[in-house]
């Protein structure tokens, strides 16, 4: 699986908003993701990337008045897009395509931030429904928005995934486990 280097550290975090980071398009789920939030008016949401469709999401979140939405654009800085995961409530991973497998997710069990994907392909397998994060049905704008009330109005359950998306990161995705598991395949290979 794909890892990263550095540790940003585990610590209780200031839930302020649900977070996307990604490319603005069409196969990251941005129309289904800006339905929902049309839905979802109570809770605060910013959307972090740059794409083909920046100037529709500036577009959206004017026209329908989505005064909780807001559109950040492209950050270059790994450390600003730790800082926004630490302080958010939980990543949301729209994908209607099939994800290899995301940095953003990797990142986001980093910093225990629960994520919330939709239920296809890599996403489904990497993020375990009510365990890490939850699942929702691909492009399906009521049904995220069904999963994003109830994260939100239940943050003690929120809290157990966040702790069970920090032990799935350092069970599975440091740069130490990472070395290790390549080591056994080298050593399988080279010894059998």
């Amino acid at each position: 699986p794909n890892f990263i280097v550095s540790d940003s550290s585990f610590s209780k975090r200031n839930k302020k908003y649900f977070l996307f980071i990604g490319r603005i398009t069409k196969e990251k789920g941005i129309k289904t993701l800006l339905r929902t939030w049309a839905l979802n008016k109570d809770y605060p949401l910013k959307i972090v990337g740059d794409g083909d469709l920046k100037e529709y999401v500036k577009h959206e979140i004017k026209q329908k008045s989505l005064k909780n939405v807001e559109y950040i654009g492209h950050i270059s800085s790994e450390d600003t897009i730790i800082k926004l995961l630490r302080n958010s409530y939980c990543l949301i991973v729209p994908s209607l395509w099939y994800e290899g497998f995301p940095m953003t997710i990797v990142e986001s069990f980093n910093t225990g931030t629960p994520v919330i994907a939709s239920n296809i392909g890599s996403l489904a397998e990497i993020v375990q429904h009510k365990n890490n994060g939850l699942l929702f049905m691909p492009d399906d704008a009521h049904d995220l928005s069904l999963k994003v009330k109830w994260a939100w109005n239940n943050e003690k359950y929120i809290n157990l995934y966040s702790i069970n998306a920090r032990k799935e990161y350092e069970k599975k995705y440091t740069s130490q486990e990472n070395f290790n598991q390549l080591m056994a395949i080298y050593n399988k290979v080279i010894f059998n």
